[in-house]
């Protein structure tokens, strides 16, 4: 880790923060806790305004930040050998929790109930994070299953992107499509 900052305070931040992201499992959802501060974890991020809506909950975990957090782990955990054991089978554990409901036609939930992890909004582009985590997952494990969803879920994401019609992405444009497309 030392090698991407200059100073090793910055290095040691990083450290603790994927440690605390990984150590951050809501054990009623099987997913990362979306937010934390300070040592307060919860899910009520700056897009759980909104109108309030059986699809839109005020609170809930959500594809965009539990792909990107899965994502990220694993990418660092190349940088540290020390602590990418850790990182990496908390987000292994997050993206086998994201497998139960990855959609026939590939593509993953928008967002998860806080209570037991069972998807809310199926509809959206924002799951596409999950392919990237899970093709990072099978190149760290080697584990065909990981490989054969990333590439379903691609394959299922390209007409959105080529039709630059992603919907769901920002998580504050309630399926609204969006050129932003994460």
């Amino acid at each position: 880790m030392q090698s991407r900052y200059k100073k090793q305070e910055l290095a040691d931040y990083a450290v603790q923060r994927l440690d605390k992201i990984a150590a951050g499992v809501n054990i009623n959802s099987g997913f990362f806790w979306d937010c934390q501060e300070d040592e307060a974890l919860h899910s009520k991020g700056w897009w759980a305004g909104g109108p309030k809506a059986p699809d839109n909950p005020r609170q809930a975990h959500y594809a965009y930040t539990q792909g990107h957090a899965c994502y990220y782990l694993i990418k660092s955990a190349y940088l540290n050998n020390k602590r990418g054991e850790c990182w990496v089978s908390a987000a292994g554990k997050v993206l086998d929790k994201a497998l139960e409901f990855q959609q026939k036609n590939g593509q993953f939930p928008v967002s998860y109930s806080l209570k037991d992890g069972a998807p809310i909004r199926t509809v959206g582009f924002a799951g596409c994070w999950f392919a990237a985590a899970l093709g990072e997952f099978y190149g760290w494990t080697g584990e065909k299953k990981y490989l054969r969803a990333a590439i379903k879920a691609v394959n299922s994401y390209h007409s959105d992107v080529v039709n630059l019609q992603p919907c769901a992405t920002p998580m504050d444009t309630h399926n609204a499509t969006d050129q932003e497309g994460n």
